[in-house]
């Protein structure tokens, strides 16, 4: 092969230009946003020199993802690891081989051009959206107890309806919304709205286009839509039926198809841009995706005994559950196949909680002695778990800058504990028993939970 003049100084000048190594600041959003767009096309590539380029520039950045629930926040959601930086520098070292090398790496008979972006989409559809915590990437970072200590009200229900595990709130512009199931009537139980601007004080929103004998499993919010989970027991076929509904309004729904599946049991959703995803039973873990509104389909389970909670982000969906080797953190695109990943340094762990605050990862749980949380604010590239006296964890909620924990005592009393993430607060709930008051929903330093005292609906708000 015959040299061109310079050739070695272009190569050594374009591989230099490429390598990750050489990049002294981290890349932009902007730039960080191109390459994930650039995952969903395929390019033509110009030469071969531009399609090594590209391959090692893909292998050196990151992936962006938008959290649901309306947070504009932005979350790296996969940067590059340690061997893909390891590979980049060594093919992009100009002292690792001469000039003709280098020039017979990029020979058009070596390396097409389609090839060689099958590999880079490739290679970008298996990286994983979020990464799971290794022991080496988790910081301890104690929270600070708040001397200020939490306020309580309480107040009866004004709205009748049945008490049980079937109340589901979110935050709204305005306050909370919600669903619950009153008893009565031809079918024996139907779903009524609730809606509230303190958490306190409750009026009942009638609910059009929900099936009469319909209860609600599920509430999610995002970009101002409603989306909730429905089941209904049909006598004639005597089979379960599920259906996803939205709403605009909380008033007005419309239903998709029922789910396929025979008796199909949903227990929770998730909603964001790559659409919806509904997790549940029938009788074995089933998942069931599609765009919001309908319809869906029948995708592959994640592969977990119990799920901590699931979410959505711009990429896909991310879930944390447990697996006979501990808890482990799944993710899929779009619903249709999981990657795993074990969470290495939570092996004793029971993880209770998995969700998003202020566009940090959120893990919640405990080692049957301490609480814990542990947020990742880049993806999962780096943790910090902290510690706080709140009891064995019964449930958790997040939103809106807030985490809150109902904790139990071996003896039945109920302990409520408020963080930011760097402070933690917390106060008794004065409850009987720790099955009569549910811990509802989070935000803007409140939380909203409802009790059983002495066989009335009653509402606590507690805020810090």
């Amino acid at each position: 092969m015959t040299n061109e003049p310079n050739l070695e100084n272009r190569l050594r000048s374009g591989l230099q230009h490429a390598a990750p190594g050489s990049v002294v600041e981290r890349p932009g959003v902007d730039e960080l946003a191109a390459v994930v767009s650039g995952r969903r096309r395929r390019n033509k590539i110009a030469g071969t020199a531009a399609a090594v380029v590209g391959v090692v520039a893909i292998a050196g950045g990151g992936l962006i993802a938008a959290l649901p629930d309306g947070d504009t926040s932005d979350v790296v959601v996969a940067a590059p690891d340690e061997a893909a930086d390891e590979t980049s520098e060594q093919t992009a070292d100009p002292a690792a081989a001469p000039a003709e090398d280098a020039a017979a790496a990029v020979e058009p008979a070596a390396v097409p051009a389609e090839d060689a972006q099958v590999a880079v989409d490739e290679a970008a559809d298996d990286a994983p959206l979020v990464s799971a915590p290794v022991e080496e990437t988790i910081e301890n970072a104690p929270l600070q107890a708040d001397a200020g200590g939490i306020s309580v009200e309480t107040q009866a229900s004004a709205v009748d309806f049945a008490g049980g595990s079937g109340v589901l709130l979110v935050s709204s512009d305005d306050g909370f919304v919600g669903l619950a199931s009153r008893f009565g009537g031809a079918a024996g139980v139907s779903a009524i709205g609730l809606s509230s601007t303190d958490g306190l004080n409750w009026t009942e929103v009638d609910l059009e286009g929900v099936p009469a004998g319909a209860t609600a499993t599920a509430l999610r919010s995002h970009a101002g839509t409603f989306v909730a989970l429905f089941s209904q027991f049909d006598v004639d076929a005597q089979r379960n039926n599920t259906f996803v509904g939205v709403s605009t309004d909380l008033e007005n729904w419309s239903l998709a198809p029922a789910l396929p599946g025979q008796d199909a049991i949903a227990t929770d959703l998730a909603v964001g841009p790559a659409g919806v995803l509904v997790v549940g039973v029938a009788p074995e873990p089933r998942v069931w995706v599609g765009p919001v509104g309908g319809p869906y389909e029948l995708g592959d389970p994640v592969g977990a005994g119990t799920l901590a909670g699931v979410v959505a982000i711009d990429a896909g969906f991310v879930a944390v559950g447990t697996t006979p080797e501990g808890p482990t953190l799944f993710d899929s695109t779009d619903g249709t196949g999981w990657t795993s990943s074990l969470m290495s340094g939570f092996e004793n762990d029971s993880v209770a909680s998995f969700s998003v605050l202020d566009g940090s990862i959120l893990l919640a749980g405990d080692d049957g002695e301490t609480t814990w949380t542990a947020m990742s604010a880049d993806g999962g590239q780096s943790w910090q778990r902290s510690e706080l006296e709140a009891g064995t964890i019964g449930s958790v909620s997040t939103g809106a800058g807030t985490v809150s924990f109902l904790g139990n005592s071996a003896l039945g009393t109920n302990t409520l504990t408020l963080s930011d993430g760097d402070s933690w607060a917390s106060t008794p709930i004065d409850v009987a028993a720790p099955d009569r008051v549910q811990l509802l929903v989070a935000g803007g330093d409140a939380a909203v939970l409802l009790a059983n005292v002495d066989g009335e609906l009653t509402w606590i708000r507690a805020s810090r």
